[in-house]
């Protein structure tokens, strides 16, 4: 059995989430001196700050909860939003067939409220970099917090302030593109200049006309192969002792994933 000194502590500052019996969840963040109010019951935070990570915790009513470190996805579904974020299930897809790993150089635009961005700083590791175009000034300050809320200082990541990736990349030589923009057509000949061959691009877009357009200019522009769409679907399942159905609600279309690798100019 796990010696109970090995257990990660939870710490002030760190974002949890405390669920109550019937799996209902309240997304805080730890802070000496606050209380958090779950539905009339009441926890101190100075009560869960050096716990294990995991404990349970009674409010004064005799209440029972449960303490866990906040997840990606939910920081992702309880962080302030500037607009929509782009979903846990969309970011996951985005990482598996973008095919970005650890050390990776890695260009985004734009920064939303931070979830992806969040999602792919996770990715790459201290090792990686990335590099964040962000034209809308409102949406700086927020996604900024949400970044440092949920990984802390990032040194590796440069966010570039009202800098219109339209115009052009600032980067050479870079392992991946993300775009979550309103005209990804316009930045792929930009693309084509800076990915690496073998590199590639990763497109999200919530319309088909913005999926048929940028299909388009994959062609039209070149360099590009082994171009693949799609849309991620989720529907979870309610299983206990006594039943096995599926969720009355499920996750249906937030936007479709669009992928495609740089080739080698032909005269290499």
């Amino acid at each position: 059995m796990a010696d109970p000194e090995t257990f990660p502590l939870l710490r002030a500052g760190q974002p949890v989430v405390i669920i109550n019996e019937r799996t209902q969840r309240k997304y805080v963040v730890l802070t000496p001196g606050r209380t958090v109010d779950f539905k009339g019951h009441y926890l101190a935070h100075d009560d869960l700050i050096g716990r294990p990570d995991g404990c349970t915790a009674l409010s004064p009513k005799g209440k029972r909860f449960e303490v866990l470190s906040a997840t990606y996805e939910d920081h992702a579904l309880s962080m302030p939003r500037h607009a929509a974020i782009v979903y846990p299930k969309d970011a996951a897809a985005i990482l598996l067939h973008g095919d970005i790993y650890p050390g990776l150089t890695v260009v985004e635009a734009g920064l939303g409220s931070g979830a992806l961005s969040i999602a792919l700083l996770r990715a790459i590791g201290p090792t990686g970099r990335l590099y964040t175009y962000e034209r809308v000034p409102d949406a700086i300050v927020r996604a900024k917090r949400n970044i440092a809320q949920a990984m802390g200082e990032t040194p590796n990541h440069t966010v570039y302030e009202e800098v219109d990736i339209y115009d052009g990349i600032r980067e050479a030589q870079v392992d991946r593109v993300v775009l979550d923009l309103p005209e990804p057509w316009r930045v792929l000949p930009h693309c084509k200049e800076v990915v690496k061959p073998g590199g590639g691009v990763a497109m999200y877009v919530p319309t088909t006309q913005q999926m048929q357009e940028t299909a388009e200019a994959l062609y039209r522009v070149g360099g590009f192969i082994e171009f693949k769409a799609m849309e991620i679907l989720e529907r979870r399942w309610k299983v206990t002792t006594r039943s096995v159905r599926p969720e009355n609600q499920m996750i249906a279309h937030t936007g479709f994933l669009m992928f495609a690798r740089r080739t080698a100019p032909r005269d290499a």
